[in-house]
């Protein structure tokens, strides 16, 4: 690889044969930027690998097992050699320029500060469309509360490789949750995450996007989510020294209700409880989480019968939408 590298993109890579050569593309593609790639092989039973290797050395592949993708990262951060990583999915396509800019602007800040921005969607077809929604940061927020409910996707930083290998890498453990595990533990460790407003990458979203999220929270069980919250609860009160802001106990009280109502809609209510009994033990003034209707409603009749009068409603409206 080039000594003289300043940006390692590290990309894991499972059966990513459909969409790996655009990917690569859009790396090498980058301006006034040296790059290092380095693919990481998760196993594929595809062509991923002889695409990969088909870039005449531009490419570092690495081969593993399967381990998932957070193990695959973990095994390119080790690898690289950059000051500065970015993590990018297989199937997804940096946007013209960004890596420059995300360089420049990460020179421009201390060594304990990095920049991140917005994505793009994106279509099988690689057609880019609208800007994700996200929330930029309120000056008024603790950094460690708007990380904590509004974390950024996995490769929406440019990471500095000494802050991640501070911080241990990715979480191999956790079977979801992984970026905003990952930029807690930065923010509790002093890092600050710079917010510039210009897309730096297009994710992308595939046909059986929907199917695929289908239990997305319940499919490995209902515990691990609990856990989670109550272990990033557990650093935040260590890191504050038991007097944690009022705003992010009420940002960790909106995770948990949300969770609670993710967990509800894939159809376990009594574990969702679970989620809303923590929520309004951290903050038990406004522990709700949800648009104004829905507080509404959950503030008179509770969450369980806000969730079912607002599914009805909705497929009120759907059925009415269909019939015209």
């Amino acid at each position: 690889m080039n000594a003289s590298s300043e940006v390692s993109v590290v990309i894991p890579a499972y059966n990513a044969a459909r969409f790996l050569r655009e990917t690569l593309e859009s790396v090498i593609a980058q301006q006034n930027v040296e790059t290092e790639i380095v693919v990481v092989d998760d196993g594929s039973v595809d062509d991923t690998l002889d695409i990969a290797r088909s870039f005449n050395g531009r490419v570092r592949v690495v081969e593993g097992a399967h381990k998932g993708a957070q193990a695959a990262r973990n095994v390119g951060l080790a690898l690289s050699t950059a000051p500065f990583v970015k993590f990018l999915d297989a199937d997804d396509v940096l946007l013209p320029g960004s890596l420059s800019r995300q360089l420049a602007a990460a020179k421009t800040l201390d060594v304990r500060s990095i920049p991140y921005g917005p994505a793009r969607t994106m279509d099988e077809s690689g057609q880019i469309g609208n800007v994700l929604a996200h929330t930029p940061p309120d000056a008024g927020l603790h950094p460690v509360a708007h990380m904590l409910f509004y974390s950024p996707l996995t490769s929406c930083p440019l990471h500095r490789r000494t802050l991640l290998n501070e911080v241990g890498g990715m979480d191999e453990t956790l079977p979801r949750e992984h970026e905003n595990d990952l930029h807690i533990r930065l923010c509790l460790a002093g890092v600050r995450f710079a917010y510039d407003a210009e897309p730096v990458y297009a994710y992308r979203r595939h046909a059986n996007h929907n199917g695929l999220m289908a239990g997305g929270m319940t499919r490995f069980g209902t515990t691990w989510m609990l856990d989670y919250l109550r272990l990033q609860e557990m650093r935040i009160a260590s890191h504050f020294e038991g007097r944690v802001p009022s705003d992010v106990l009420l940002h960790l009280a909106w995770f948990y209700w949300k969770s609670g109502r993710a967990v509800l809609r894939e159809g376990h209510e009594s574990d969702a409880w679970k989620f809303f009994e923590e929520a309004r033990r951290v903050f038990p003034a406004n522990p709700v989480c949800g648009r104004g209707v829905y507080r509404m409603l959950s503030s008179f009749a509770g969450p369980v019968r806000a969730e079912r009068w607002l599914n009805r409603a909705r497929a009120r409206q759907k059925g009415v939408g269909s019939s015209a």
